[in-house]
């Protein structure tokens, strides 16, 4: 989706950018020069990964220096597409300054139509996308955004035939993609270089997030994988701050070591947790709960101790710290986690998490519970509140239309559970997000109208 295809593929991996290779323009001569501009400062783009991993702001003012020494709107494009997830408020004043520039140019009209469809900016949008959809018919997939700003503005008929034209049994991946580009999460070195401002300021578990999030490091909704590069930099900041030999360092070095295992087995997992005082026999649980849920789920991966044994050894000290004044949700989730084959536990604690700290994966997966044990009905008090506490959730409305015979089930509803499906899919059979609910939601709407 995003034109980062302007620069090579591995800037545009790296900066955050996961859609495909295309090469079309309206304008012949503008496509020309837009590859004339990749190749003269590719040095520039191609070193921006590196940069972004030491250094997020100066990776974007070399961007920005090379803007304004070339002037060009393909440059101004090239670089607005780098930024899309980076700097997402430079990166729609340059789509604006391109669109203002070349407004008759397919890539510049989706790249704008896009950037305002993200800022919430339906009515805005919605002409964009079908100006794009008139001039170039081979990107089925935009009718899917384009059905989404139609829906938000009420317009539910020109919605339908919207999603329709997307053409969802051929094209769902395209549209997975697609809907992941508008509301997809921001850069990770985006909330890396946040994170380690604060890991600087000494705030608390700030540490322990910015390794959860190198270990973790999401592309999209499907692309997780470990930062290699990011840990090297990030680590020796830890000791720094933290001090090598404290605790915290060294259970957190214990984690990484045992993620980064080619094949995470009993024998290493069990000495390094041996060698670190954590966990295992009388091992102690790491002061970080963050840390304490990745140590306890290579635990369980490679079946060192079971969910019941777990949960007895260290039920009342996580119990305390969830319960704390401070707070400590990473605490209840592990709960929960150990909770998982022990429904009325399970229970409790995600009723818990939901009333304390008003967390709605809690409320997610207390609602599951009981839908699995047929306890939850249309007009239940629990899925009532959810549905005014969480309307985004997907997961939560998809419930409250499955609770309900189809003839029951309302417009309002379905638009609900729509506009909550496009901001973030649910969880499909393979339990990953895709889009076949909402293409269920579409289909029932079409027979309301």
């Amino acid at each position: 989706m995003r034109s980062g295809k302007l620069l090579t593929l591995s800037c545009a991996i790296a900066i955050g950018w996961m859609g495909g290779l295309r090469a079309w323009a309206q304008d012949q001569a503008f496509q020309i020069e837009l590859s004339q501009k990749a190749d003269r400062y590719d040095s520039e783009l191609t070193r921006t990964p590196d940069l972004a991993h030491s250094d997020i702001n100066a990776a974007t003012k070399v961007l920005m220096d090379l803007v304004e020494k070339d002037k060009s709107p393909a440059l101004t494009l090239a670089v607005a597409n780098v930024l899309f997830n980076l700097d997402r408020a430079t990166s729609y004043s340059l789509h604006k300054k391109v669109f203002d520039a070349k407004p008759m140019e397919p890539d510049v009209i989706l790249e704008w139509a896009m950037e305002r469809h993200r800022k919430g900016e339906y009515a805005e949008a919605t002409p964009l996308y079908q100006q794009f959809l008139d001039l170039i018919k081979d990107e089925p997939q935009i009718n899917a955004l384009l059905a989404d700003c139609l829906v938000e503005q009420g317009k539910l008929s020109e919605a339908v035939a919207s999603w329709d034209a997307g053409a969802h049994a051929t094209n769902h991946e395209a549209i997975d993609l697609a809907i992941n580009d508008i509301y997809g999460e921001i850069s990770p070195l985006r909330r890396r270089a946040d994170l380690l401002n604060r890991v600087k300021n000494k705030e608390a578990d700030a540490a322990e997030k910015l390794i959860a999030l190198d270990l973790n490091m999401d592309q999209d909704w499907w692309n997780i994988d470990i930062d290699d590069d990011a840990l090297g930099r990030d680590l020796p900041v830890i000791d720094a701050v933290l001090g090598p030999d404290s605790k915290r360092a060294k259970a957190i070095h214990c984690w990484v070591d045992i993620e980064l295992q080619d094949t995470i087995a009993s024998a290493p997992v069990l000495k390094l947790l041996e060698d670190a005082g954590l966990i295992i026999e009388k091992g102690a649980l790491p002061e970080s709960s963050i840390v304490a849920g990745g140590l306890i789920d290579a635990v369980l991966e490679v079946k060192l101790q079971t969910k019941d044994q777990l949960f007895e050894r260290f039920d009342k000290e996580l119990t305390e710290r969830s319960k704390s004044k401070a707070g400590d949700i990473d605490a209840l989730r592990i709960l929960c986690n150990l909770s998982s084959e022990n429904k009325e536990r399970a229970e409790n604690l995600n009723r818990f998490g939901w009333e304390h700290y008003a967390d709605a994966r809690c409320a997610v997966a207390l609602l599951n519970l009981l839908q699995s044990e047929k306890k939850l009905e249309h007009d239940s008090p629990d899925l009532k509140k959810a549905l005014t506490q969480f309307p985004d959730d997907g997961v939560i409305q998809n419930l409250s239309i499955l609770t309900m015979d189809e003839g029951d089930v309302t417009q309002n509803q379905l638009v609900a559970a729509i506009k909550a499906e496009y901001h973030h899919l649910s969880p499909g059979l393979d339990g990953q997000p895709d889009s076949y609910t909402l293409n269920a939601h579409f289909k029932l709407l079409k027979t309301k109208l």
